[in-house]
């Protein structure tokens, strides 16, 4: 009997907000969505890299774990069947994704890693948030590519991404998908390593200077992975989203 007043108690503490699952859809674009029912919070979550659908879902798993009062949907891209457009697909469907499960009545975040970051600025641009979080992210895609013109060893596999795309219709495409960033308004946080040499921190600083809402910009010892773990990081994500 003791044992059985036990377990039903650590059942009752259990909150009804758990998220330990995430789950894939394909509608109205690909993502994963955590099993949340009872939320305040409403997240776009975008994973860094180039691929694939198991990141989307690590990602999903990730975000959950730090948000746990919060409906986390996960898009999933692929920038390896993207060459023609260069991401332009990816943006398309992250606004659509943003569009779809944006509530008023739940506080709406939009969070983004590496290549995810520049996603989910771009899409800050036209579905605006009410605080948006960029982890080792860029702003500006032109200003990207001209770093990675410059050193070729480094961003041989991101180069190999606009082989065949001429070289006036690629920059015309690059300034496109270039963020605006007066167009944001949301509350803003970066996140990014001092050491990151992937993405310098000085290409971005020079852009959000524009932005018209209240930034903020966390820096840390880390390199371009930023290690979300991290228990302080994750106290000051929440802080930041939850005031």
């Amino acid at each position: 009997m003791k044992k059985f007043l036990i377990v039903a108690l650590i059942i009752l503490l259990i909150p009804a907000y758990s998220t330990s699952e995430c789950i894939y859809h394909e509608n109205p674009v690909k993502y994963y969505e955590n099993s949340a029912n009872k939320y305040s919070i409403t997240i776009l979550a975008i994973h860094g890299g180039r691929e694939s659908r198991e990141r989307a879902k690590r990602y999903c798993e990730e975000i959950s774990g730090i948000f746990t009062d919060s409906k986390v949907y996960s898009l999933d891209f692929d920038l390896k069947g993207e060459r023609e457009d260069f991401g332009k697909s990816a943006i398309v469907s992250a606004v659509k994704l943003a569009r779809y499960i944006k509530d008023s009545n739940k506080k709406f975040v939009i969070i983004g890693t590496s290549f995810g970051g520049f996603l989910a600025w771009k899409t800050a641009t036209i579905v605006q948030p009410d605080k948006l979080i960029m982890v080792s992210g860029f702003t500006r895609i032109d200003k990207m590519y001209e770093t990675a013109k410059k050193h070729p060893e480094k961003y041989g596999e991101w180069l190999e991404l606009v082989k065949g795309i001429e070289n006036n219709d690629l920059m015309k495409l690059l300034k496109e998908l270039s963020a605006n960033s007066s167009d944001i308004k949301s509350e803003v946080l970066i996140l990014h390593g001092l050491k990151d040499d992937t993405v310098p921190f000085e290409m971005v600083l020079e852009d959000i200077k524009s932005v018209g809402g209240k930034w903020y910009i966390l820096l840390n010892s880390d390199g371009h992975p930023v290690d979300l773990e991290n228990p302080t990081i994750r106290t000051i994500l929440k802080d930041f989203v939850d005031r």
